[in-house]
């Protein structure tokens, strides 16, 4: 979901011995709570086929057909054109609500794409404190923490813009002024 028109080539693409598996799904795209995604496994599709057979002795057929079916008839590039002009209207409303809400001193990382922000909060304040004031009342982000196997990026948090309401907007504001008291 690259914001300009031009979506950077898959390592796929350039892979001439089969030994990169490609992975995707519409879980971004058309329906997240779907689960429907296909993988190109190159020279290693029996054994990926062998590990589905194991793993899981059915699929959610219903739900495949369905996606099937919108990827027939839908118009996929007209789709995914609005969907990357809406996400990117809301990364900038989010941009702006976190750099006029949380402390002075946090970094944003804008994005490219996508439908999340990389956060980082000033030196002496750490994102699960923040975390903890923040679902008190009923507002979920993902502490940075949680995506190192070190205990790496305690200062830092991931915001979602892939969803965007009223409510997301309140959240956020609040989030930001929540921030200031996540001091360490």
């Amino acid at each position: 979901l690259p914001f300009l028109e031009d979506r950077p080539a898959a390592c796929k693409a350039f892979d001439t011995t089969g030994n990169v598996l490609y992975c995707s799904s519409v879980s971004k795209t058309v329906a997240p709570g779907y689960r429907v995604g296909w993988i190109a496994a190159g020279k290693w599709q029996e054994e990926v086929l062998e590990w589905k057979r194991l793993s899981a002795s059915t699929a959610a057929l219903p739900t495949q057909l369905a996606i099937a079916r919108f990827l027939r008839e839908a118009n996929m590039t007209r789709h995914l054109r609005t969907l990357r002009r809406t996400l990117f209207a809301q990364a900038k409303t989010l941009l702006n609500i976190v750099r006029t809400t949380f402390p002075e001193g946090t970094a944003v990382h804008t994005p490219l794409g996508g439908i999340f922000l990389w956060v980082e909060l000033p030196p002496g304040y750490n994102a699960e404190a923040l975390y903890a004031l923040s679902i008190r009342e009923g507002i979920f982000f993902r502490p940075g923490v949680v995506f190192s196997g070190s205990g790496a990026f305690q200062r830092h948090l991931r915001l979602s813009f892939g969803v965007w309401t009223p409510e997301t907007e309140r959240a956020a504001v609040r989030l930001g002024e929540l921030a200031s008291q996540a001091r360490v």
